[in-house]
């Protein structure tokens, strides 16, 4: 009967080699399952989104959000966008006033904002602005709180107030644009909420 001669160290070498395989293929399959499309909005919104493409005149793309929609988007509200796996696409123009890196630290601002920035001091002045109002003003109440933040939507918070650790005046100015207008629309829901308030305790105490 014949006799098969192997080695030890030869069924060592080959698992060791069939492991790095299993290793290396899971690896790439790891990569290409977490590769997904990104877009950066002017807004300074970044999104993470799937089945990205771009129209022939390259004025729209249309992908899908995170659940699933099918969305349109004007390449005009675009900074860039980045199909997995490729380059980054660059929408904006670049200006004499606004370079590409100055743009991206003015949205890095607004999107820092957007997270960041509370504005609950807007909010409750805003509710006792309108809440005293309609004893102040009777009919024409609406007038002081929607006053009061149209005025306070033009106003910037100062960096010093912003908690913002970089001198980048684009990312200040980024991040106080942001800023403003959370400082708006807080105060709005806070002056409409105060006048209904007022207005129901005027009318409770009249009748």
């Amino acid at each position: 009967m014949p006799t098969i001669k192997f080695s030890l160290n030869d069924n060592v070498l080959t698992m060791n080699i069939k492991i790095q395989l299993i290793f290396f293929l899971f690896i790439i399959f790891s990569l290409s399952a977490k590769a997904q499309d990104e877009i950066w909005l002017l807004n300074g919104q970044k999104m993470t989104v799937s089945d990205l493409e771009f129209s022939e005149d390259n004025l729209t793309i249309r992908y899908k959000n995170e659940k699933g929609k099918t969305k349109l988007l004007s390449t005009k509200e675009l900074f860039s966008a980045t199909p997995a796996g490729d380059r980054e696409y660059i929408y904006f123009k670049a200006t004499s006033e606004m370079s590409l890196d100055n743009m991206k630290e003015y949205m890095n601002g607004e999107a820092d904002a957007t997270i960041n920035y509370k504005s609950k001091g807007a909010f409750w002045t805003g509710l006792g602005i309108g809440l005293a109002s309609p004893f102040a003003l009777g009919k024409l109440s609406p007038i002081i709180p929607i006053a009061f933040s149209l005025t306070l939507g033009q106003v910037a918070p100062k960096p010093t107030k912003l908690n913002i650790e970089t001198n980048s005046d684009n990312y200040i100015k980024g991040y106080q644009q942001v800023a403003k207008r959370k400082r708006l629309v807080n105060s709005l829901i806070g002056g409409g909420i105060g006048l209904v308030g007022g207005l129901t305790s005027v009318y409770l105490i009249n009748n």
